[in-house]
């Protein structure tokens, strides 16, 4: 097999979080989307093989986006974030995939007038 770059993305994966900075904001879950993007520095198996165990499994990714962000209250987008990417980077550790990840939260609803598209906060690393 030819090395490729291989990338996997999924965008906008909604959760509901109880996020803000005062206890009121915290009170109601509100949306927070995650976008998760990893380029893999090695090609991954699962392109060849056609099996799971080759590859890294999304919706298993998306279920500790899930957990870690309703795990507890939180005041900011950026602890979130820092949170559930430690969980994310542990697993690709775990599996020992080499890749670069980024996670970007989005807050959708802040508290600021006129602000329509909401507030993002982006994380990358490379992952070894």
């Amino acid at each position: 097999m030819s090395e490729c770059q291989q990338t996997l993305r999924f965008k906008n994966y909604e959760v509901w979080v109880h996020l803000g900075c005062s206890l009121e904001e915290q009170k109601q879950a509100q949306p927070v989307q995650f976008t998760v993007e990893i380029k893999f520095l090695k090609n991954l198996n699962g392109s060849i093989t056609d099996q799971l165990q080759d590859a890294v499994d999304y919706v298993q990714l998306s279920e500790m986006i899930k957990s870690k962000a309703q795990s507890k209250n939180f005041q900011l987008i950026e602890h979130l974030n820092q949170q559930v990417f430690e969980n994310l980077t542990f697993a690709l550790k775990q599996k020992k995939i080499l890749a670069e990840i980024s996670l970007t939260v989005r807050k959708m609803r802040v508290p600021i007038e006129n602000l329509m598209d909401g507030v993002e906060f982006t994380c990358q690393q490379i992952v070894s």
